[in-house]
């Protein structure tokens, strides 16, 4: 069992000196109950499932990489009701856990075997997006390894003949064309991301670099579970679990 306060300062811990500062809005804390953490519930998405499932297994805390944004209008209302009825404290990590080194789009770089990794593709002002190398493997092999990690089946356009060497990975919603420019940028023969866009294909196919694409939640969930296992980690008397969500 661990105060809630005290889990609050080591999250924050977490994050670079003054890292969060410019980002207020990209991250947050509803910690409306006092109650000690015996246990977190964990997932990509700040949902009516996800809350419910969190309160199913007793959890005390709600960690999510989403918010219930203000452009969903009533779903956040919603969400926000069933904290109260709960009785569940929540936080939510966006921008500052894809931008770290132990989030979203570096933990699918790391779990995929890339090295010489290095941060690129601005959001925010923060960057998000993961280049690296991969010991070079054939492009359909790599395909399979990606669904063997995320769990889930993943759209794949083979656009070149080359072995995959250098990938960038954006995690999420990546699938904007001024994402891709990054890897185009880099040199990249593969990009990775978790949202499809047919525009993205078409600039893909342009530029004769395959594509990879998963969904958004299973894209993220791995950085998610890294982020709370580093929590979890600090504290001998506290567990978690994941939520399984659908591929949104």
């Amino acid at each position: 069992m661990s105060d809630l306060l005290v889990i609050k300062s080591k999250i924050i811990s977490m994050f670079p000196d003054n890292s969060l500062n410019d980002i207020v809005w990209e991250y947050g804390f509803k910690f409306n109950f006092d109650r000690d953490v015996k246990t977190i519930a964990y997932s990509t998405n700040f949902t009516p499932y996800t809350i419910t499932k969190a309160f199913e297994g007793n959890a005390d805390l709600l960690i999510t990489h989403h918010d219930a944004w203000p452009f969903m209008n009533e779903q956040k209302e919603y969400c926000n009701k069933l904290l109260e009825e709960y009785k569940i404290n929540h936080c939510f990590f966006h921008t500052p856990l894809d931008a770290a080194e132990f989030g979203t789009s570096s933990s699918l770089a790391k779990a995929i075997g890339m090295k010489d990794m290095y941060f690129t593709l601005p959001y925010h002002g923060k960057l998000v997006g993961v280049a690296g190398y991969i010991e070079k493997i054939d492009f359909i092999r790599l395909v399979q390894l990606c669904e063997n990690i995320l769990g889930e089946k993943v759209r794949s356009y083979k656009n070149n003949n080359d072995l995959c060497s250098k990938i960038l990975v954006c995690t999420g919603g990546g699938n904007e064309t001024t994402s891709f420019d990054s890897a185009i940028t880099e040199k990249c023969d593969t990009y990775i991301t978790g949202e499809y866009g047919m525009y993205l294909q078409h600039y893909a196919e342009f530029h004769k670099i395959n594509l990879i694409i998963g969904s958004h939640t299973k894209t993220e969930i791995i950085g998610v579970r890294s982020f709370v296992n580093n929590i979890a980690s600090c504290f001998e008397d506290l567990t978690s679990f994941e939520i399984d969500e659908p591929s949104y």
